[in-house]
């Protein structure tokens, strides 16, 4: 599993649904959109590297 990892981000914002990205600065600007839009008040980018848990047929995600 170690080599295989891929860097994403987890996108997650007040009143929506977590969303995984595949880079940083498409993350920044769907969240700075999104408060600057009022859809949302704000939210967080989290860096996602290490799969903790997989279960069952796992794909290239």
């Amino acid at each position: 599993m170690g080599e295989n990892n891929k860097t994403f981000f987890l996108l997650r914002m007040e009143n929506h649904f977590d969303t995984s990205i595949d880079t940083l600065e498409e993350a920044v600007e769907i969240l700075h959109s999104g408060v600057d839009s009022g859809i949302s008040k704000g939210g967080i980018i989290y860096e996602v590297t290490r799969p903790l848990v997989t279960y069952g047929n796992v794909a290239d995600i």
